[in-house]
């Protein structure tokens, strides 16, 4: 596959764009707890799926922009085969508070924690690699392709970059949205790659795949 290498000192990334059609379907369903009264909604989130969903995040909101309410719902992990209860009355983003050069959002803080979650703590930034590690790359056979991913987690940059173009259909859309992060392992069975490299060359994948569930309706 003919892509762009992107080198900066000792290190290259190359980036892979493509679009296909895919047979994923969301493996979440919203259905109403048996406790669910018109004062008290109350709903069960469930993961039908074979992977677990992780960093959920179900952004409601109702009413007009002057009296607009806002319900946030996070879930950090959502095993295969498992659910969770929430109600939204208990979950109602909390007034925008006034701070020196602007007024946060009833979302900061969610989507400060969603931020920092894709971030690599040990690395938020592109360094060079360190001098004298070994060139041949620790013997590794190159016919060997790296076909699992090690992570998820990208650059600072990178983050900021996809939160620039996505956070607003993510996060600010009316009704209901649903976003969740996948497990590197559903990538790697849904869009296998394997990158192949010589004994001088030792590849690191990570991988991030954020879903987004559009209009959701609340049942």
């Amino acid at each position: 596959l003919d892509t762009l290498w992107v080198t900066q000192g000792r290190e290259s990334e190359r980036f892979v764009f493509y679009e296909a059609e895919t047979r994923e379907k969301v493996p979440l369903s919203l259905t109403r707890d048996r406790a669910w009264t018109p004062a008290r909604r109350a709903y069960v989130l469930t993961n039908r799926g074979s992977f677990p969903v992780h960093d959920v995040v179900l952004v409601h909101r109702e009413g007009t922009d002057g009296g607009e309410r806002v319900y946030v719902v996070e879930i950090a992990t959502l095993a295969a085969g498992r659910s969770q209860a929430f109600t939204l009355e208990t979950s109602l983003a909390k007034t925008p508070v006034a701070r020196p050069g602007g007024t946060a959002t009833p979302m900061a803080a969610t989507l400060a924690r969603f931020r920092a979650g894709l971030i690599d703590p040990d690395r938020p930034a592109w360094a060079a690699t360190k001098a004298g590690e070994s060139e041949c790359g620790g013997g590794r056979d190159p016919a060997i392709p790296l076909e699992v991913a090690s992570g998820y987690r990208l650059f600072a940059a990178e983050v900021d970059l996809l939160l620039g173009v996505w956070q607003s259909r993510f996060f600010e859309q009316p009704g209901t949205t649903i976003v969740y992060r996948e497990d590197p392992a559903t990538l790697d069975a849904m869009m296998p790659l394997s990158i192949y490299t010589d004994m001088r060359h030792v590849p690191s994948l990570s991988r991030l795949g954020l879903a987004l569930w559009e209009k959701v309706p609340l049942p």
